[in-house]
C-alpha cells in the first residue's frame, strides 16, 4: 500500500493533511460502524479517516424525498393529439388521490402542479367526462375525510370542477347504491 504524503480535502476543517495508509493518527479518534451498545467492551474497530477514503467511495448526501417531489408526467400537446388528454389528466389526477391518502404532502402539491396545464386542456367534452371519473373514484374509493381533501385540492386546481364533481356526487352515490336509476340525465325512482 502506498503512503499518502499530503491529500486536499474540503470537508475537513484543516486543508492539508499527512498520514500514512497504515498508521492511524493519535488525534484522530475513530468511530466503529457497529453500535456501541453491540461492541464488547475496549474493542476498538480501525476505521480509514475521511482523508483516505477515495472521493467515489464517500457518502453522498441525497435530497430528503419529502423535500423534492418527483417530477410531474408530462403534459400532452392538445393541438397535435387531443385524445391523450383525457388519459394524462386521469392519470395526474390518480396520483393526486394517492399522495392525498397516503398523506404525502408535497406529493400532493406536485401532483395538482402536474393536474392544473392538463385538466386546462381539456375539451368541454372532456371535462364532463373527467369530473364524472373523479366523482366516481370519490364515490367507491375514499373514506369522508379523504374524499374532502380531494376536492380542496380539486378546487386548488379548478374550481369549476370541483363545483361539478361535488354537484355529481350525491346522485352518483344514490345510483350506486342502487337506490335510483339515471335515464338520459332523469332520475327515475
Amino acid at each position: 500500500m502506498r503512503t499518502i504524503r499530503s491529500m486536499r480535502n474540503e470537508h475537513d476543517s484543516d486543508s492539508l493533511r499527512s498520514a500514512a495508509a497504515d498508521e492511524v493518527d493519535a488525534t484522530w479518534t475513530a468511530m466503529p460502524s457497529t453500535p456501541l451498545f453491540l461492541m464488547p467492551a475496549g474493542r476498538a474497530e480501525a476505521v480509514r479517516p475521511p482523508t483516505e477514503v477515495p472521493a467515489h467511495a464517500r457518502a453522498r448526501r441525497r435530497p430528503s424525498p419529502a423535500r423534492h417531489a418527483g417530477a410531474a408526467p408530462p403534459v400532452p400537446d392538445a393541438r397535435q393529439r387531443p385524445e391523450w388528454t383525457l388519459p394524462y389528466a386521469q392519470r395526474a389526477g390518480a396520483d393526486l388521490f394517492d399522495a392525498i391518502r397516503l398523506r404525502r404532502h408535497a406529493a400532493a402539491e406536485a401532483g395538482a402542479r402536474a393536474l392544473r396545464p392538463v385538466v386546462s386542456a381539456l375539451s368541454a367534452d372532456g371535462r364532463s367526462a373527467f369530473a364524472r371519473w373523479v366523482a366516481l373514484q370519490l364515490a367507491t374509493g375514499l373514506d369522508a375525510a379523504d374524499g374532502g381533501r380531494v376536492l380542496v385540492a380539486l378546487a386548488k386546481v379548478d374550481l369549476v370542477l370541483a363545483a361539478r364533481v361535488r354537484r355529481q356526487l350525491p346522485a352518483l352515490c344514490a345510483e350506486l347504491d342502487g337506490r335510483t336509476t339515471v335515464v338520459s340525465g332523469a332520475a327515475v325512482a
